[in-house]
């Protein structure tokens, strides 16, 4: 299992531990644990086959307490060989020994790979802590490289974007590239300047035609045949035409005129011929009409 599968595993949940130890009673006391703990525990009683089980596609171990004094072979040659294959990515290793207590068999285990060494007897509390301390450390490392490596793929991506001369191999290039980056399928949709809409997906990646209901796009608007949308919608608000028509000023500054009565000579050349949109060629001034008489006058009877 590579380095980068692992680290696209999520960093929160359970995590999975390897127990390699050749006694059953200490195996037993670790195992126990380690799962009232909320760890889920696969054991192995010996260094090889400890080895076979990580390499196993579906063994997806996390951390892994190891002996030091193994019946085929010693505890830190399991973890040299854990630290330097990348078959089993990197494994945080922590030594657990009963024999092997001094300060050189300490030094030896943490030069050669170890991430922590535990002397018995051990305390359950001093075996968890140890264990998530260790799993911290790593899942942040973890996440770390995932994401230096993805903005590795988006600095490739970009480049071949900015190098495609077509419209077609820039989607090829960014489906291509998203798909790496995000480790899916994924769908890149672009509209071309004559309004027709593509789409590429990927892997591997593929160009064709995208029919998007009920977009009218830019072909729409510059043909003479009227837009499918008008059939649904007013047509004030078809092809994104939301303009209302107006009246004309001057009808407007007619019915104004009407309504306040100000009957002002206009001042335009216009005038003189009749201009029709004229309000005060429309509405004479008040000289140039008779004065009505008024209704209290008294009329003659003679």
């Amino acid at each position: 299992m590579t380095e980068l599968a692992r680290g696209n595993r999520p960093a929160h949940g359970k995590a999975t531990v390897l127990v390699v130890d050749d006694s059953a009673t200490k195996r037993y006391l670790l195992v126990s644990w380690l799962t009232r703990a909320g760890f889920t525990v696969i054991e192995a009683e010996t260094g090889g086959e400890a080895l076979r089980k990580l390499a196993e596609e579906d063994v997806e171990a996390d951390l892994v307490v190891l002996d030091v004094k193994l019946p085929d072979m010693s505890g830190f040659e399991v973890c040299e060989r854990i630290k330097t294959d990348s078959r089993y990515g990197v494994l945080p290793v922590i030594h657990v020994s009963a024999h092997a207590v001094d300060v050189n068999d300490r030094t030896q285990g943490l030069n050669r790979g170890a991430d922590a060494y535990l002397v018995e007897p051990i305390e359950p509390d001093e075996l968890i802590a140890t264990a998530q301390a260790v799993l911290r450390y790593y899942r942040a490392r973890q996440r770390a490289e995932l994401l230096a490596a993805r903005m590795v793929r988006l600095a490739e991506t970009t480049l071949a974007i900015n190098s495609a001369s077509t419209l077609p191999a820039l989607l090829e290039a960014a489906a291509l590239g998203a798909a790496d980056i995000f480790g899916g399928p994924v769908v890149v949709v672009a509209e071309t300047s004559e309004g027709e809409s593509l789409a590429a997906t990927g892997p591997p990646p593929a160009v064709r035609k995208w029919a998007v209901p009920g977009h009218c796009g830019s072909t729409a608007r510059r043909s003479t045949s009227p837009c499918p949308a008008a059939r649904r919608r007013p047509a004030s608000r078809c092809c994104g035409s939301s303009r209302r028509r107006s009246r004309p000023r001057w009808r407007r500054s007619a019915r104004s005129t009407r309504s306040t009565g100000s009957r002002s000579p206009c001042s335009a050349a216009c005038c003189s011929r009749g201009c029709p949109r004229c309000p005060a060629s429309r509405w004479p001034s008040a000289t140039s009409r008779p004065a009505r008489r008024p209704r209290w006058a008294a009329t003659s009877t003679s």
